[in-house]
Formats: structure tokens, sequence, C-alpha cells
């Protein structure tokens, strides 16, 4: 609430995240690989951090080198702004009736989308399960050919976000784990030298029902919502109350017209 703008002179912001981490390396002429794995959460990563450090290669008895860094994500905080703000780009908001996300006026939610943002800048997009299925010869060659690449992982988001396999998401998280070393492995082997591996957003784990008092009793009210979940509403005109923060798009460094609303019971 004491705020004015949501920034942080202590973190990087995810929307520099290409222009911090990815653009540097290829401009130094190397191949950069960045897998996006959703709702990665940061003690999930310093985990995997971990198990990289400790591997070593039978044959050759080379190993990785693992370093990790934290990053102020975007708000609204879920997968479709997440993305979109990892991606190359100078603006960054909400078009349409549905507030789909957009960089640069282009369209920037799903992997088609994305990736003819990417390709403008001399990498792709593409799914990990997609990756697992080459092998080092077919990954060598498809790494060749690119810049770089956005790799799309989906464990601990599909599996925790899901009513039916909610409790189950601290497998899926180790499963993450296993996959993301995998997929690091693979692209090793294809002789990609810069890994990097951040998320769109973490995850949020409530381990029993919630009462009655756990829920907001206040609906949002605004002249035109155009998206909304438990965690966030976004639209235009949406009316201030004590039960939400309400950031508008200069707040949150938007370029478009949209307004947001955060319920102040999410912690």
């Amino acid at each position: 609430d004491n705020i004015d703008l949501w920034n942080s002179v202590a973190f990087r912001s995810q929307r520099d995240f290409f222009n911090v981490f990815v653009k540097p390396i290829i401009d130094k002429g190397r191949r950069v690989v960045v897998i996006i794995s959703d709702a990665l959460r940061f003690e999930v990563a310093e985990e995997l951090a971990v198990q990289l450090r400790r591997y070593r290669d039978d044959r050759s008895n080379v190993g990785f080198e693992a370093v990790l860094e934290p990053t102020l994500g975007v708000l609204p905080s879920y997968t479709q702004m997440g993305m979109a703000a990892l991606l190359p780009h100078e603006t960054l908001g909400f078009t349409g009736v549905k507030a789909l996300t957009e960089v640069d006026g282009q369209k920037a939610d799903g992997t088609v989308n994305r990736s003819k943002i990417l390709q403008a800048h001399g990498g792709i997009a593409i799914q990990a399960e997609e990756i697992l299925s080459y092998t080092s010869k077919e990954l060598r060659t498809l790494a060749q050919e690119q810049k770089f690449m956005y790799v799309y992982h989906n464990r601990i988001d599909s599996t925790g976000d899901k009513i039916m396999t909610e409790r189950q998401v601290f497998n899926a998280a180790q499963e993450s784990i296993d996959e993301l070393i995998r997929l690091t492995k693979k692209f090793a082997s294809a002789d990609v030298g810069s890994i990097l591996i951040t998320a769109d957003h973490g995850f949020l784990f409530q381990d029993r029902e919630l009462d009655e008092s756990g829920y907001l009793s206040v609906e949002p009210q605004g002249d035109k919502i155009h998206d909304r979940d438990r965690r966030r509403v976004i639209g235009h005109g949406l009316k201030a109350d004590s039960a939400f923060r309400h950031f508008t798009p200069t707040q949150l460094g938007l370029s478009s017209d949209f307004e947001v609303l955060i319920p102040k019971g999410t912690k």
C-alpha cells in the first residue's frame, strides 16, 4: 500500500530479462537456450542449482556451474503476463476484450505468437516435450540454426493449478527438477554453452481448506471487467476498495490503459 510504482532498487525486473541476461550472450556470438518452467518458484530453482553443481559427466568428468539470481516479477502475476515479460520488448500491456497480453503491439499469448516475436531477433520458441524427443544430432542441428531458443516447460503449474491434482505439487516440483536436468544435459551435449532457466511466476501452497473468513466478501466493481480470477482483476474504470490494491497502468509500467486489482488477501 505504501508504493507508488511496482519496482525495486534491490532486484532487476523480470521485464529486463532479455536485455540483461540473453542479449549480452548473443552479442558475443554465443548460442544460448532459455528454459522457462511454469511456476518454478525460487526455492525449487535453488534445489535445481544444487543438483546441477553436483553433476559430473562420467566420461569427461566435466560438470555444470550454476548461479542463482532473483528478479522482481511483473504484476499481475500469472502465466501469460510473466511469459510476455520475458520476451524481447519495449512495451508490455493488454489488448482486446479478453485482455490478452501483447508486447510492442504484437500478441504474446501462446507458443506460436511468441515464436513470431522471437524470430525477429534470431530465435524461436519450442515446447520442452519436443526437445526431449530429439536425438543429440537433431538437437545440435536445431541449435546451430538459431541464435537462441526459448523452451517452454510446464510440470508444476499444470499439476498444482488444478483442484484434482494440486496436492501433488511437491511431486511435480521434484519431477520438474529431474526434467530440467535432463534438458540441461541434452543441450550441453548439443554444444550449447549457455543455458538460462527461469520462470514466469512462482506458486503459493495452502495445505488446508479455507474457511469463510479466508474469502473476500466484496465483489470487484468497474466500468468493464475484461479478465478475472481469484488473484487478479483486469479492466477499465475499476473502483478502488479497501479489499483490493488498485494499480493504474502507469504504476505497473504497462503501455495499455487497463487497470488492475489485486485482492489483499493474497499473501
